[in-house]
Parts: C-alpha cells; structure tokens; sequence
C-alpha cells in the first residue's frame, strides 16, 4: 500500500503547483507539501495494521483524478455589452416601468429583484440601480455567492448570464440581465417543472426518512447516508449540466459535488438544520460540501468524499482543520467549525 499510495501523493503535490486555469493558492500548495510530509512521517506508526485507514492514507486517492465539480463560471466568462440610449439595441429598455420592482436603489433591493426573478425562472429582467453601486463584480457576486450558495431551488440548473448596460439620466444604470439554465436544452416551462419535481422529491425524502422525529445528529447522518446509496458521481466528463443540480442528484441519481452539496441543503433546510452550502478549491480544481450546526456547534460535512469504497464517512462531522488538509475556501464567509470532530457519545453525555 505505501509503495502504491506514495507516487500518488507526489502526484497530486505536484500538480499543486503546476496546474493552471484555477484559483489555486500558495497556502494549498503549502498545505499539500505539508501532508506529504505528514504521511511519511506517520506511516511507521500505522503500516503494522494493515486494516488501519485515516484521512491521510485516503486523501490522495480522493484527488487522483479528481476534476472541479462546481459549474460556476469565472467572472471573466461573463458577457456584457456596453450601449448607447440611441444604440438600436436600446429599445430593451423601451417598456420598463420605473416604478417597478426593477427600479432598485439599494444593493440589497438588487438581490432581492434578482432572486424573485430566478424563483419565477424568467428568461430575462430589467432593472435600475445608481451608477455609483453598480459593478460587473458586484453583480457577479450577488448572483453567485450571496443567491446561488443559499437558495437551492430558486437557482436550479442557473449556470450562466449576460447583461446589456446603458447609461441614462440622473447618473444611473439600465441592465437587462439574460439568464441561462443548465446547457440550454431545456424550455423554460420545462426547467419550471423541473424545479417543482426536485421540491417534491426532497419533501418526499424528509417524509420517508422521518427526519422530524429525529435529533440533529441522527438528521445529518440520515441524509448522508441517502445520498450515499441513492447517488452515483458520474463515470467520466463531460459532466451533464444536471449532474451539477439537485435535479441531478435527487432524480437522476447521479451528480457531481455540487449536486451533492445542494441536494443536502435543500433536505437540510426542509428538516430545520441550521448549514451552509460551501464552495472552495482543491489543487485539482473547484470542490463543494456543506457546513452544518449539530448540538450548538458547526462540523464540516463532504458528502461526495463520504460516498466511497474506501474511506466512507471519513468527512462526516469533521473540523475545518481536517478539510484544510485538502482544500481551501473563504473562511471569512462560514462559521468556524468545533475543535474536535463530533463524536455521538460524548456529545450524549
């Protein structure tokens, strides 16, 4: 098993550093070249079990071909056309009422047109705002961080926008914002239903499984355990655009982690689990698993590591100094994550 497991990690280090096209830090290659060191200096007291596994003999295994399974585009990706009000393509801007909804005047105003939009799944909506809030980076990150990575369902299949900008008076910005859903072979009244389908589904998972009657540890562990035997990450990419959703997980039955991470969401909000919908960076690309409050602390929770042959459950209730070993993401954005993993006994005592 060393001979086998050690070129592995060597790879991946190797790869830290090496790789490109992703958000990737210094502090991850560090984090790398650190577990490296970690296992070797920690084999000796494990190789004389061979029945002995822990997060560190697995870790190289779980990102050995790993590939990004977040389907958030870069920020660079997105297209925006800058008009003018004589422009012919203006006309976009011909019917906005200024005393709609649209007609924003706060960021947070702005997060909230853009949401009931995305709830009604429209193809397209109009909005003002003062030209001194508005950015590219702004709404890129009301869109995908702060609307994307909290509402599972008002989002569903949401991979991809554009804009039309255009100045007008009194120093503010028309945009007309153009939504696209999953690779765009769906019709929008079919992504509407698509939406209601993964609704009933998750209320139907919250009903069989008797998620109500249960503690919070006993809730967690029965969704991990769902997905665990009810999904499958797909065999080889491309990656359908519905392995990236909760359509793709809860219906299809085969997702990527971000179908994973969304799917447990969803279940977790249905059944009153305080969590979080976490993304981050591995050094073989884009990664998400979940956050959730057990017994009045947070533990970090990877569904997709759990559902594995070799190390099931290995993140399950973990702390966030076991995830660093493998990952990086904004810590500022997420509650910090208990001392110690949790441990059912001790927190029964």
């Amino acid at each position: 098993m060393f001979k086998r497991i050690i070129p592995i990690i060597l790879s991946v280090a190797i790869c830290a550093v090496s790789i490109t096209g992703c958000s990737t830090s210094s502090e991850l290659d560090d984090n790398v070249d650190m577990l490296v060191a970690d296992y070797l200096q920690n084999y000796s007291v494990t190789q004389s079990d061979g029945n002995d596994t822990s997060i560190d003999d697995t870790l190289a295994l779980m990102l050995d071909g790993y590939v990004s399974g977040l389907g958030k585009p870069a920020i660079e990706d997105i297209q925006t056309t800058d008009i003018e009000p004589t422009d012919e393509e203006a006309e976009i801007f011909d019917n906005f009422d200024e005393n709609s909804d649209g007609n924003c005047k706060s960021v947070a105003e702005l997060k909230s047109f853009i949401l009931k939009a995305l709830a009604d799944t429209v193809e397209s909506a109009t909005f003002y705002l003062p030209a001194s809030l508005y950015s590219d980076e702004m709404l890129y990150d009301v869109v995908f961080n702060q609307i994307c990575e909290e509402y599972m369902i008002e989002t569903m299949g949401l991979y991809q926008y554009t804009t039309t900008t255009m100045q007008t008076t009194g120093n503010r910005i028309a945009i007309n914002i153009e939504f696209g859903y999953f690779d765009g072979s769906y019709r929008i009244n079919e992504v509407k239903k698509m939406k209601s389908e993964v609704l009933n589904k998750a209320k139907d998972i919250v009903h069989d499984l008797g998620l109500a009657n249960m503690t919070e540890y006993e809730r967690v562990y029965a969704v991990n355990e769902y997905l665990c035997n009810n999904c499958v990450y797909p065999d080889k990419e491309p990656y359908s655009s519905e392995s990236y959703t909760t359509y793709g997980a809860l219906i299809q039955q085969s997702a990527v982690c971000e179908g994973y991470a969304r799917s447990a969401q969803l279940l977790f909000m249905l059944c009153n689990i305080d969590s979080y919908f976490v993304t981050g960076d591995t050094p073989e690309g884009g990664h998400a698993w979940n956050l959730v409050k057990v017994d009045g602390q947070y533990y970090q929770l990877d569904i997709t590591w759990n559902d594995v042959e070799f190390g099931k459950n290995m993140y399950f209730l973990v702390t966030d100094q076991t995830m660093k070993k493998s990952r990086v993401w904004d810590y500022s954005r997420y509650p910090a994550s208990a001392k110690k993993a949790y441990s059912p006994l001790q927190n029964a005592a």
